[in-house]
Parts: structure tokens; sequence; C-alpha cells
């Protein structure tokens, strides 16, 4: 695993710096393409048509852990300075062909997205292995930040012939045309993952009332939305959920738990699971690869934690303070 973090000089750095990162000696990530955007035919990833600029996209093929996989991942950025949003989207794929457009890939997953301003000096983490990457942004002056997973989760069934292509994608907007400072419900972190709608994704083109932060790629090829646990009654009440974040039904005796509520040096963190009760897609289908559940009791975001020899960042869920929506994310 490998990980840098620094400071992007604008919005159009990101992919600059990304590719430099998962292309290097440390990460050896494959970039396939990298081209320029088409106006009209990726409109659907872009939100509102006027006022668009489009930049770039960038298909990437990671090896696996084990060198012997190929792993699917593009990413494209583009901005609308009328309206004053400068994104990133990423999709994952199960293969790579430049006879289609990224909407159009093989096995694609639904779009997801983080949001950014042009700004100057804007922090930014970068952790990557062979499997999958995150990245993390901070925007006004750390008062929004946004998330991004996208490759390969570890999966619960290990044989590989029963869950071949375990993919994962969450970002934290599932609409393109979202400012960086939007507060609506769905401006949610992959990991306390927003989500209304019921069933799956078995196209790019989803209903209107199917929609997530966090998607995970079935083992019969279509795509599952997921969202946090706790919010089973604020949210419609998703049948596919994340665990262990509970910021709906927590218990007055968590106040009290030296688990959640402990100093920094006292912290231990969890595993984030998936896990799923949607009809015909029921099981436990793995957890996130190298971000955990902390509680943000007596601990800022961008703080660094190290627990036994490891060392995590702290980060919250886009600009939300509340203590179960924090996570850790491993660095070394």
């Amino acid at each position: 695993m490998a990980y840098q973090s620094g400071n992007l000089t604008s919005h159009g750095n990101f992919l600059d710096v990304l590719k430099a990162f998962l292309t290097s000696s440390a990460v050896v990530w494959e970039c396939l393409a990298d081209t320029d955007l088409d106006t009209i035919a990726d409109s659907a990833d872009i939100g509102t048509v006027a006022n668009v600029t489009l930049a770039r996209v960038i298909y990437f093929r990671a090896p696996g852990l084990d060198f012997t996989k190929e792993i699917y991942v593009c990413f494209w950025e583009y901005y609308n300075s009328v309206d004053g949003y400068y994104n990133i989207g990423t999709r994952c794929h199960t293969s790579y062909s430049s006879l289609y457009k990224k909407e159009d890939q093989a096995g694609v997953s639904p779009p997801n997205y983080i949001c950014m301003t042009n700004a100057a000096s804007t922090p930014y983490w970068f952790i990557a292995n062979g499997q999958r990457v995150m990245c993390l942004v901070s925007s006004a002056s750390g008062v929004y930040r946004d998330s991004l997973y996208a490759g390969w989760m570890t999966p619960a069934i290990s044989a590989v012939d029963e869950y071949p292509l375990p993919y994962v994608v969450g970002g934290c907007s599932h609409t393109a045309a979202t400012r960086y400072d939007s507060t609506s419900s769905h401006r949610r972190a992959f990991f306390n993952p927003f989500t209304t709608g019921t069933g799956v994704a078995t196209s790019t083109h989803l209903s209107t009332n199917t929609v997530s932060t966090l998607w995970v790629r079935t083992v019969g090829g279509s795509w599952l939305r997921f969202g946090n646990a706790g919010d089973k009654t604020s949210h419609n009440a998703p049948t596919s959920i994340t665990d262990p974040y509970y910021s709906v039904n927590m218990s007055g005796g968590w106040t009290a738990d030296k688990v959640y509520n402990s100093s920094p040096a006292q912290k231990v963190v969890r595993a984030i699971r998936l896990f799923s009760k949607e009809t015909g897609f029921k099981g436990l289908y793995g957890e996130l690869d190298g971000v955990y559940h902390v509680t943000g009791d007596n601990l800022n975001p961008e703080d660094t934690i190290t627990i036994d020899g490891v060392t995590y960042l702290v980060w919250n869920s886009t600009n939300e303070a509340v203590r179960s929506h924090f996570a850790a994310f491993k660095l070394a």
C-alpha cells in the first residue's frame, strides 16, 4: 500500500497528480487511456450541459494484490464556473475498450462524485494498493471534506470462482451537478452512505428513486446500493447497509463506553462491513479495504492516530460533525 499527500494547484491538477501517483513504481497501476471528453456524448455524467466544461477522462487497470487481476477504474473531471462546481467523477467497469464511452464500458457501475473548488493549495491524500484507490480532498479551509473509493473490497467469500469481481464504487455525491458546499441529504461520504429507493441497478440508466453514494457489484453482475445502517428511519429504510454506523439508533450508554468515547491514545477502529437483506441479494458481501469506522469523540478531521503501530488519517463525512460519521484511513 502507498499514499501521497500534498496540495493541488487547481481542480484541473487532480487527475495529473492522481495519474502520476497510480502509475508510479509504488502502486503500478496501468494507464489505458487519457483523453478529452465528448461534451454531448458524456453529458449524463456531468450535470446540466449548459456552461459545463469537460476536461478529460482517464482509464486505469489495477493488477490486484497478487498482480494477477485486471481491475478497471475510470475518472473524469469537469466544471461549471457559472454554477460553481468543480467535480471529479468515477466509475468501475469489468473491461476496457476504446470503442465505447465510459458509461458504456462492460459491467460499468453507476457514477459517483467528489466535489471541489478551483482553489490553489487544496489539500489532498491519495491512498492506493493493487486493488483499490481512495482519494480525499479538503475544500474551503477544511470546512468540507470529500472522499471516494474505487476498485475492489475484501470479499466475504474468498473463493475467486464464487465472487470473482468484488467491485465497490463510492463518493460523496450521486448527483453530477453538486457544489462542494451543498448541504443536501445526498452529500454523504461512501463510508456513511446516503441512499434512497429500492432494488438494484442492472444498467447505467438508473431510475430517479434509486441512488446511493456507495454501490457494490453482486456476484450476478448487477449493482446493489448501500445506505447507513443507522439511517433506516430517515432514508427510506435501505435494506443493504453498512455496519457499524449507528447515527440514529445510538443508545445513551454509548457516551460512557470507552470504545467509542476514548482519548486518541485509546481509540479502536472497526471494519466497515457491507451486508444486505434485499430480496434475492441477502448476505454479507465483504468489507471495505483500508478504511474503518472510528468515533469522532476527542478527534478532529485530518488528525492522525496510531494504533498498534499502524497510522490512520481521521476523516469526516463531508461537513458532518456527528461523532459516528467519522472514518480512519490506513496510511502505513
